[in-house]
């Protein structure tokens, strides 16, 4: 039985901001960008990670 995938909508704009990025873009950059805070980036990013894991 295969596992689906599950993120939210923030998490789907942080991947799609940095799939589409020509440069390293810096936390700051992606929270302004997505008008949160440079922690809830951190935090989403976590969350992504272990998602990108299983």
């Amino acid at each position: 039985m295969e596992q689906q995938i599950v993120m939210n909508t923030r998490q789907k704009q942080l991947i799609y901001r940095l799939l589409h990025a020509h440069a390293p873009v810096p936390l700051k950059e992606i929270a302004e960008d997505l008008h949160i805070s440079v922690r809830t980036v951190q935090r989403e990013m976590s969350q992504i990670k272990s998602i990108l894991k299983h």
